[in-house]
């Protein structure tokens, strides 16, 4: 009996030493650190910042009086790698940007969400890891210039950031102190420069390889990768282009070419001091005016801007959709005595078409049509005068009269739009009226003055058959080159048939563009 019960007694110890055990084993994994997998949409905050300042300072280390590693512009998306906190409890980040680490205050940027963020490798080769510590397994590697997205966003256990991609069908972490945002103005991929020297297009990135294809002086190509030679020759890029592809050496292109091309406006335009659509405004130039293009430059957010020489001397910047090869064929729609309830299917209609007028408008329906009127400027039209009566013997009674009714008209607009145009109609027409005292007196306001030489007669018609008529005067206008300068009203007839009329000048090959004072005003001649 003794034998039995100090065997079941050891046998209960045993037991108990296993549960103790387990017990302790439990402990553990509940009291040490987990290395879980935060919710990108709850943590991601700490990984992504976007600069907000005018220029933000890349420093040496986390402190106000460190050296300037660079200067970073706004609007710049930058991975965290690390946070610390200065000895005045002022926070530090320390980032990548454009190859270089530094630290960057807090302060000086708002937090975004990782997620759908494209990162882009600037090292040799980055692991792959199963999980987020240094020593997971390498399931693979993100080669130089690669470009992954975020799935998840994880903490490692020793402070260090990391995010979980899938490349192909492998999914794994990566560490982020290699990477960075693909911002498209730092990084290479997708990138287009010129070529500015005929180019041997290479199989491989070495002067060893044979060349596959030529490339001339002044072509387009989009830069697909890059690699930095270890045969001491360079960065090289690799392109792929309309059939084209292969490696050609950074040395051999440039964000701008020198060109000696004429082309022609297609719009009214701003000349811009520089490659910049915030740049200041060095001159104008009107619709299909010829310019000498002498420079062709990609802007870093991959426009394409020509650097032009005017007639009159000036030069300046337009961007590639302002101007073409080809000189525009133009005609102008002038619309008298608007705005009124019609004008807005009158506005659909021009947008419906690209088609852009010059509205010569009334001084009280200004006043009762204001968002007609505000919306023609921000759509691209142009506004002028049309006076205040519309009476001939009240506009006509003196040149005094003529000038004030348009004055007061000019200041409406104004007050409405914050648009100063000088350009005006007078009521009927300039003859027999406007005589040279008269004229004389509205130049000293700095009126322009328009006739037409297309008279629709829209209002006698007062119906369709004015699109037929208009469109006979403007054929005999086609052998001569003369731009029509189309004369209608702002009425239900004429609005309910402008598609016909537009859609008649298209298929003859005609732009409709505003009116602008840098163009040559027509004017009926005095007798």
């Amino acid at each position: 009996m003794y034998s039995i019960g100090l065997k079941t007694s050891k046998g209960m110890i045993r037991m108990f030493k296993k549960l103790l055990l387990s017990v302790i084993f439990l402990l553990i994994l509940v009291i040490r650190p987990q290395h879980n997998t935060f919710a990108v949409n709850q943590h991601d905050e700490f990984f992504l910042i976007e600069t907000t300042n005018q220029s933000t300072f890349l420093r040496q280390q986390a402190k106000e009086d460190s050296s300037v590693k660079a200067t970073i512009p706004k609007s710049q998306r930058l991975l965290v790698i690390k946070e610390v906190l200065d000895s005045k409890k002022e926070q530090w980040l320390h980032v990548n940007y454009n190859g270089r680490d530094g630290w960057i205050k807090k302060t000086e940027n708002s937090s975004l969400k990782i997620k759908n963020q494209h990162l882009f490798n600037i090292s040799e080769a980055t692991p792959l890891r199963l999980g987020y510590q240094k020593t997971s397994k390498q399931i693979g590697k993100i080669n130089k210039g690669q470009v992954v997205i975020p799935m998840d966003v994880a903490i490692g256990e020793n402070g260090e950031r990391w995010v979980r991609v899938k490349i192909g069908e492998i999914s794994g972490w990566i560490q982020l102190d290699n990477m960075e945002v693909f911002n498209r103005d730092n990084n290479y991929l997708n990138k287009q420069l010129y070529i500015n020297s005929d180019t041997q297009v290479r199989r491989g990135a070495s002067l060893n390889e044979n060349g596959s294809h030529l490339i001339k002086r002044g072509s387009l190509v989009t830069i697909k990768s890059f690699y930095i030679a270890k045969d001491g020759s360079g960065t090289w890029y690799y392109i792929n282009n309309v059939g084209v592809s292969g490696w050609i050496q950074e040395v051999n292109t440039s964000k701008q070419v020198e060109i000696s091309i004429y082309l022609y406006a297609k719009k009214n335009s701003k000349i811009l001091r520089s490659a910049d659509n915030s740049s200041r405004i060095t001159t104008t130039v009107n619709s299909s005016e010829q310019v000498k293009a002498i420079t062709k430059f990609i802007s870093v957010e991959n426009k394409i801007w020509y650097k032009v020489l005017l007639k009159n001397g000036k030069s300046g910047w337009l961007h590639e959709d302002s101007i073409s090869a080809n000189k525009l064929k133009l005609a102008y729609l002038t619309i008298d005595d608007g705005p009124t309830k019609f004008t807005s299917k009158l506005l659909n209609i021009l947008n419906i078409y690209q088609s852009k007028a010059t509205f010569f408008m009334i001084n009280g329906n200004i006043n009762t049509y204001q968002n007609d009127v505000k919306r023609m400027v921000k759509e691209g039209h142009a506004i002028a005068s049309h006076g205040v009566t519309h009476d001939r013997n009240k506009f006509y009674r003196s040149p005094e009269s003529a000038v004030n009714e348009m004055v007061i008209t000019r200041n409406t607009l104004l007050k409405v739009t914050g648009v100063n145009t000088n350009l005006m109609r007078v009521p009927y027409g300039s003859v027999p009226y406007m005589k040279q005292s008269y004229r004389v007196a509205e130049a000293k306001r700095d009126f322009i003055m328009w006739d037409w030489n297309v008279d629709s007669l829209d209002w006698k018609f007062n119906n369709a058959s004015y699109v037929s008529y208009t469109l006979s005067q403007v054929k005999k206008f086609e052998k001569s080159g003369i731009a029509p300068i189309i004369l209608i009203h702002d009425r239900k007839a004429t609005v309910d048939s402008l598609p016909q009329l537009l859609a008649s000048m298209k298929k003859l090959g005609y732009t409709f563009v505003p009116l602008s004072e840098g163009i040559k005003p027509h004017q009926f001649r005095l007798n």
